[in-house]
């Protein structure tokens, strides 16, 4: 948390500098806390092992929107909000929401397999949850953790796994091989 709060305190003085509130950044000469040797790793990829087990147990719902994430590399709250009309012949356009920078994600076939076997909605987004209407970001999330500490429960994943990470599994899995994965 000190280093959540010095991280504040350096946007804030950050702000005040250009309105003469204050002359300089005193936060910035604050050292930051170690982070303790035995924390664990957070937004760690999942194993290929992982990706199936979560993937194979998840509704269908819930298993298009996990797709979703892990084959766009969409942040979870991009991916739950794609519209239907983002999507026309086998590519997503989508600015993120974060940078609102514009970008064409090509559908895969693994991708359109899973869209496929969902179930059909009348939802105006391209997932619904299994309502049949657009996920909120809380009902996915507790979905997903309620399937996550099933599966926990029984040591079929290891512990850890966010739906966040997901989204960097297949980056980190192309990097690996040697590919750029931004092409």
């Amino acid at each position: 948390k000190a280093n959540r709060v010095r991280n504040f305190l350096i946007q804030v003085f950050k702000f005040c500098i250009p309105k003469g509130l204050i002359e300089k950044n005193y936060a910035e000469a604050v050292i930051k806390k170690p982070r303790p040797k035995d924390a664990r790793t957070v937004n760690r990829a999942w194993s290929y092992e992982e990706v199936q087990t979560v993937l194979d147990a998840a509704s269908h719902e819930l298993r298009a929107a996990l797709a979703m994430i892990y084959c766009t590399g969409l942040d979870p709250s991009d991916a739950l909000g794609l519209l239907r009309d983002q999507m026309e012949d086998g590519v997503i356009w989508k600015a993120r929401d974060k940078t609102q920078e514009g970008a064409a994600v090509p559908v895969n076939s693994i991708l359109a397999a899973e869209l496929k076997r969902a179930p059909s909605h009348d939802a105006v987004t391209i997932l619904a949850s299994s309502k049949g209407t657009p996920w909120t970001y809380d009902g996915f999330s507790s979905g997903f953790h309620r399937l996550k500490r099933k599966l926990e429960k029984v040591d079929a994943i290891g512990p850890g796994l966010t739906a966040k990470c997901l989204r960097h599994t297949m980056a980190t899995w192309l990097r690996e091989a040697g590919q750029d994965e931004r092409n």
